[in-house]
């Protein structure tokens, strides 16, 4: 079967109920969008607001630079990389959740004899993100923790829907994927040696642009955006079939595998903590680590917490030190 939990265009769908003479709109591949529909976040906002759905990273953040978006979601080394290849634009929120390391994982055929990272040494393994993408991250961080190098292995690359394809077939013993093809090799038979907790950082990023923000009327309208959607997200995580439903029906999955997606946990989105900044750093400087970004960068001249500030009360309940590693979340190309 052909999962279509991607989009496949880039075009815009105004949300229920938008009204007023300001404009947003906010990109995304098909995580945030759910979340504020099944909830019906935006459907009395006084502001015209809708979502532009993008199949990939890349596509939406060319939109993104051409002017066409206020806001954008997507996963942490997609958004550092936009920023540091220059993107006018501000980190204002994030997105975590458990899920985010749940979904990804280094998977082997049930028959395979490998039952540790450490035995991947000398094999060949396909991964079905970009370089530098969440699965390639996790392999990365896993193959160092187990002692190896990622020179160690046979590291080659393949889409998603082919590298499913070739894995249900027993051509490909070791497999690095997401969800919803992650969960599909497992109920194949496939038997995960490795998911990303406590390797991958579980965080997506919300940005702005610049000339968004520069604009009174929609710098208010993306900090009403933002409050929405947190309150989306909190809703949605307390009514789960809701979701899995939802999820079902606009991406045309069958309704047992959205609910093993949300059963993975769902998205929450709210303001960036300091610990949030620290784990970004990390993952920058192990960006440069791999080599691919050329020199060290400070992640903070990227953020502005002031869009969306903590509440005293989470200011004041937030850790001193995070508790994330460095890995990252999903796809990115060095800048």
């Amino acid at each position: 079967m052909t999962v279509l939990l991607q989009a496949c265009g880039g075009g815009s769908s105004p949300a229920e109920g938008s009204g007023g003479t300001t404009r947003i709109v906010f990109g995304e591949q098909r995580s945030t969008r759910p979340i504020a529909e099944t909830a019906q976040a935006f459907k009395d906002a006084p502001y015209d607001f809708s979502f532009a759905t993008f199949a990939t990273p890349s596509t939406e953040f060319e939109a993104f630079r051409s002017g066409a978006l206020d806001l954008a979601s997507s996963n942490d080394i997609t958004v550092l990389n936009a920023a540091a290849s220059g993107l006018r634009l501000r980190i204002v929120a994030r997105i975590w959740g458990s899920f985010l390391q749940k979904s990804v994982g280094i998977v082997v055929q049930g028959n395979s004899p490998l039952r540790s990272v450490a035995g991947l040494k000398g094999r060949r393994i396909v991964v079905s993100t970009a370089r530098g993408g969440s699965g390639d991250n996790l392999l990365y961080g896993a193959l160092k923790e187990a002692g190896l190098r990622y020179e160690d292995v046979s590291v080659s690359y393949a889409p998603f829907n082919d590298a499913l394809t070739a894995f249900r077939s027993g051509d490909i013993e070791v497999l690095v994927t997401n969800d919803p093809y992650l969960i599909l090799a497992e109920q194949q038979g496939g038997r995960v040696l490795r998911n990303g907790e406590g390797i991958n950082s579980g965080l997506g990023l919300i940005v702005a642009s610049d000339a968004a923000l520069a604009d009174p009327a929609k710098r208010a309208a993306i900090q009403d955006v933002l409050k929405r959607l947190q309150t989306a997200g909190e809703w949605v995580g307390q009514h789960p079939d809701a979701y899995a439903e939802f999820l079902a029906k606009d991406t045309g999955i069958e309704l047992s595998l959205a609910r093993a997606i949300v059963e993975r946990g769902t998205a929450q989105i709210g303001a960036v903590s300091e610990a949030d900044i620290a784990v970004e750093q990390k993952v920058a400087d192990q960006l440069v680590e791999r080599g691919l970004w050329k020199q060290p960068v400070d992640v903070r001249t990227y953020f502005d917490t002031t869009v969306y500030p903590l509440s005293p009360s989470a200011v004041a309940a937030a850790p001193a030190q995070p508790s994330s590693p460095s890995s990252s979340a999903t796809e990115g190309n060095s800048p």
